[in-house]
C-alpha cells in the first residue's frame, strides 16, 4: 500500500516544500519509510512505498506533461459501449496514466480494481481525484486559502489545518449506529472524503465533485479463500494497544467486538495464501472493504476479502470482553468523556441492550478520549 498526497496551489502562487514534507512525515501508517516527492511551482506530489513495492508515481513523456499517483490495484480491461478498452504499463500508476490521458475524468468508467488516484494535467492546471467503486482505498481533501490538498490519511491534512472541529451529532451517529458511518471524512468538519465510485476535478476556479458508474465488487475465486474462525479476547494491556493501533490506522474512532479476532486471523493468514473473514457485526460490504484496507496497514498483509459475517462469539465470551472494556474505560479521563459525550455517557452505555454493541460503544469512547488528546480536535 502506498501513501499518496499533494498540494495544488489554486491561487497560482509557488508551493512551499515545507508544507508538503510536513504532510509526508505525518503519514506513517501507509507506504513504509521510502518517500519521494515532485514539486513544480504550483503542484507538489509525494508518495511512500515499501522497500519492494512498485513505484506509485508516473509521468507522461508526451507534451501534456501529465502526472499521476496511484495507491492500489488497477485492472486494465472493461467492456465499455462495445469497445474493448486496453491499457498497458509496467505498474498500476503507468496503466492508470494511460487511461487518464485517453479518458480524462471519465477514466473511472474504463478501469476496475481497488484504488485511490490523483492525476494532474500541467497544461490545463487541473487536478483529478478518483476513488474505486468499493471505496476500499481512502482519499481525503481540503480546500482553503488558495490551495487544494489531498492525502490517503487524514493525519496528512491535520497539520495544514491546525485544530479541526468535529460535530458531536455526527460522532454519536457513527458510534451508536449498528455498523458506523461509511468512511470517516464527514466526521471532521473541514475535511472532505472522495466518495466511492466518485471523484472531483480541482481547478483554479472551483472544486467539482462527481460520481461515475463502476463495478462494485471484484470477486475472488472460491479456491483461493481460506477463512479462519474462532474468537479472541486480549487482556487489558493487549486491548488498549489494539484500540490505539486501530485509531492510528483510521484517524477516527472505529471498533467492533470481533476486530481482535479479525486482526489475529490476519497475522495467521500471512503464512498462507487466501482470505480471512472480516468478522464485522454489520452486513455492508462497502464498510467492510474500507475497514479491511485500514487494518491491513497494521498487518502488512494484503489478502482477498470475503463478505462480512454476523457474530459467532458466544455470549459468555462477549461478557469477558465487556469486562475488559469496562476496566479500561474506568481508567479514562471522566471529564474528557463528559466533554465529548455529555454527562450521561454511562447511561448511554447502559441503555444499549446488545452486549456486542455495548463493547463497540465502550471501545470507541475509549478511543475518542485518546483522539481528543492526540489529534487537536475540538467538538461542536
Amino acid at each position: 500500500m502506498a501513501a499518496i498526497g499533494g498540494i495544488f496551489m489554486t491561487d497560482g502562487k509557488a508551493l512551499e516544500s515545507k508544507a508538503l514534507m510536513g504532510m509526508s512525515r505525518a503519514m506513517l501508517a501507509r507506504g513504509g519509510k521510502r518517500r519521494e516527492a515532485f514539486i513544480d511551482r504550483e503542484i507538489g506530489l509525494f508518495f511512500g512505498r515499501g522497500e519492494d513495492g512498485e513505484r506509485p508515481f508516473a509521468s507522461s513523456d508526451e507534451g501534456d506533461g501529465s502526472l499521476l499517483l496511484c495507491d492500489g490495484e488497477v485492472y486494465d480491461e472493461r467492456e465499455s459501449g462495445g469497445e474493448r478498452a486496453r491499457f498497458f504499463g509496467e505498474s498500476d500508476a503507468e496503466l492508470s496514466l494511460e487511461a487518464y490521458r485517453k479518458y480524462g475524468g471519465a477514466m473511472g468508467e474504463h478501469i476496475s480494481g481497488e484504488f485511490a488516484i490523483a492525476a494532474y494535467d500541467r497544461q490545463k492546471k487541473e487536478l483529478l481525484l478518483l476513488r474505486d467503486p468499493m471505496g476500499a482505498r481512502p482519499l481525503y481533501y481540503i480546500k482553503d486559502r488558495g490551495r487544494v490538498a489531498f492525502a490517503s490519511e487524514i493525519k496528512g491534512l491535520l497539520g495544514l489545518l491546525g485544530s479541526v472541529e468535529v460535530d458531536r451529532g455526527v460522532l454519536r451517529e457513527h458510534i451508536f449506529s449498528p455498523c458506523g458511518r461509511y468512511g470517516g471524512g464527514d466526521i471532521y468538519k473541514d475535511i472532505l472524503e472522495v466518495g466511492r465510485s466518485g471523484g472531483c476535478v480541482c481547478s483554479r476556479l472551483t472544486v467539482a465533485p462527481f460520481t461515475y458508474s463502476g463495478e462494485a465488487l471484484r470477486r475472488e475465486s472460491e479456491s483461493r479463500r481460506t477463512v479462519f474462525g474462532g474468537f479472541a479476547c486480549p487482556d487489558g494491556e493487549g486491548m488498549a494497544r489494539l484500540l490505539t493501533e486501530i485509531l492510528f490506522a483510521f484517524d477516527y474512532p472505529q471498533f467492533d467486538a470481533l476486530m481482535p479476532s479479525f486482526i489475529r486471523d490476519l497475522s495467521r493468514a500471512a503464512e498462507v495464501s487466501g482470505a480471512v473473514s472480516d468478522g464485522t457485526l454489520c452486513s455492508d460490504i462497502f464498510y467492510s472493504a474500507e475497514r479491511s484496507d485500514r487494518l491491513f496497514c497494521m498487518s502488512s498483509f494484503r489478502c482477498a476479502r470475503v463478505a462480512p459475517e454476523k457474530s459467532t462469539a458466544k455470549e459468555r465470551e462477549l461478557k469477558r470482553m465487556e469486562s475488559v472494556m469496562k476496566e479500561l474505560l474506568i481508567e479514562r479521563d471522566g471529564e474528557a468523556l463528559a466533554y465529548i459525550f455529555g454527562k450521561d455517557w454511562e447511561g448511554d452505555i447502559r441503555r444499549e441492550k446488545n452486549t456486542a454493541k455495548r463493547i463497540r460503544v465502550m471501545g470507541m469512547m475509549w478511543q475518542a478520549v485518546l483522539w481528543y488528546e492526540s489529534y487537536c480536535v475540538t467538538f461542536t
